[in-house]
């Protein structure tokens, strides 16, 4: 069984949502934020990176999310990964933002919306692919991810970190 997944496999039929006892988003600027973008930086062309292990829980009951297309996703816990998870949607939501100043890639900048960041449900609602845990659920969706945030600002640590990863 292959257990070694693309970031595009990964997301591709999931909703991945972080469990209520996990910690919120720890990752300072220094070490690990330098050192997962000098991971980055550094890779030689045609070569992958190991984002690392991300344990995953499937839930089974109920649930199953539904787009506007009629698209299914299962849902996931996570159980280890969170902190290199989230980085990379903020990394992905980061280049999506900055194609969108581009007409000719506004294409690409919807489908790294669609497939890693967030689709609209059957309710034509905001339908995020990573829910963090409940003290930072509405701040992520909020004032991270959206391309209007609301006026609050950061109240806790984790709060303050995702802004500053952002």
């Amino acid at each position: 069984m292959n257990n070694v997944f693309s970031l595009e496999k990964l997301f591709a039929d999931r909703v991945f949502q972080i469990p209520d006892y996990q910690r919120g988003y720890a990752w300072d600027e220094k070490p690990q934020l330098s050192e997962f973008m000098e991971d980055i930086e550094l890779l030689p062309p045609g070569k992958d990176h190991y984002t690392g292990t991300i344990v995953l829980y499937e839930r089974e009951e109920g649930a199953a999310w539904v787009d506007e297309e009629g698209k299914h996703y299962g849902l996931s816990d996570v159980v280890d990964g969170q902190q290199r998870l989230t980085t990379v949607v903020l990394l992905l939501d980061a280049i999506r933002r900055e194609m969108t100043r581009s007409e000719s890639l506004q294409k690409l900048a919807d489908g790294i919306r669609k497939t890693y960041i967030e689709v609209k449900d059957q309710a034509d609602q905001p339908m995020q692919k990573l829910v963090l845990n409940r003290d930072c659920r509405a701040y992520f969706a909020r004032n991270v991810l959206s391309d209007q945030p609301g006026p609050e600002g950061p109240s806790i640590q984790s709060h303050r970190r995702l802004s500053a990863a952002k």
